[in-house]
């Protein structure tokens, strides 16, 4: 009785070049050798891009803004649920501009 090795042939691994598409050839990997390279995946997360710093509101401004805030109240005669997304709009637009503003839309 032969032996099981007796016909196990060497294992060899092929796979095709990107760069042989037009004659396609087969490529041999000898046990051993490195395989192809993969390409590098992509980099790291460097995290969301740097906010740009917004205008400052002067102080004659920034009491425009919050009068407005309360005024915006009366939103609510023209449209339904107005009295809350009149200021609610003011207040998100200007908010980091000034604390006043801030203070006086919430």
């Amino acid at each position: 009785m032969p032996s099981p090795k007796a016909g196990r042939s060497r294992a060899r691994s092929t796979f095709r070049s990107d760069t042989d598409e037009e004659d396609h050839t087969q490529h041999e990997i000898e046990p051993g050798e490195p395989g192809p390279v993969a390409p590098d995946g992509p980099p790291p997360y460097a995290g969301p891009p740097p906010v740009p710093a917004t205008k400052r509101l002067s102080d004659t401004e920034a009491r425009t803004f919050g009068m407005l805030a309360h005024l915006a109240a009366f939103a609510g005669f023209a449209f339904p649920f107005g009295h809350i997304l009149g200021p609610l709009l003011v207040w998100s637009l200007k908010k980091d501009e000034h604390p006043f503003v801030d203070d006086q839309g919430k």
